[in-house]
């Protein structure tokens, strides 16, 4: 399944998930006695952008950086300060304060967020597995060498911070993992049933 295919059913889930949630509070006044929400729009796209121009970083970081487990935190809070976008979207959604323009706004922005959202899991998930293999390799574990010394013979492309390190067998063999990992694009958990599951 492509990645284009994957966000977009990402974004079905998530709009799904944002329209279909319960409203809080009974008495809320009728929507068109509410302010118009473009000023928020305005807001959560330039989040959006940001958070984009965060996690391009991050992924250059983990093709030439070997600092797996600070790179996983940093994409953890990118996911997460995803999430929380689209929870507030889904919450001007509700209220009725997006109307005309502001819904076509919208509808993008859920797809933006539902990239950033994909994007940042599968390199989250990538990052932790090199950190985990990587602090077993470090602590003398035998099956986690054996795995890198299998993944070098299938796939041995190495990423830039590694390149000098072919030395040094223990950091060396993280090369195949990264590599192996990104063309295969493993995504382990259904993105739909993460955002049918609390936008998690």
């Amino acid at each position: 399944m492509s990645n284009g295919f994957q966000t977009t059913l990402l974004a079905s889930a998530l709009l799904a998930a944002l329209t279909l949630a319960s409203p809080r509070g009974s008495a809320a006044r009728p929507a068109a006695d509410l302010p118009p929400a473009t000023g928020e729009l305005d807001a959560l796209d330039r989040r959006a952008a940001a958070l984009r121009s965060d996690l391009h970083l991050e992924q250059q970081r983990l093709d030439t950086a070997c600092e797996f487990t600070e790179i996983r935190a940093r994409l953890i809070r990118v996911r997460d300060e995803a999430v929380g976008a689209a929870a507030r979207l889904g919450s001007l959604w509700r209220s009725g304060r997006l109307r005309a323009h502001g819904l076509a706004r919208s509808e993008v922005l859920v797809y933006d967020l539902a990239a950033l959202i994909y994007e940042a899991r599968r390199d989250t998930a990538l990052a932790d597995t090199l950190a985990t293999l990587e602090e077993e390799t470090r602590q003398g574990s035998a099956e986690a060498r054996a795995l890198f010394r299998r993944m070098v013979e299938i796939h041995p492309a190495a990423p830039a911070c590694l390149s000098g390190a072919r030395d040094e067998p223990e950091r060396g063999d993280l090369a195949a993992v990264r590599a192996l990992q990104r063309a295969l694009s493993i995504d382990s958990v259904a993105d739909s049933v993460l955002v049918i599951r609390g936008l998690r």
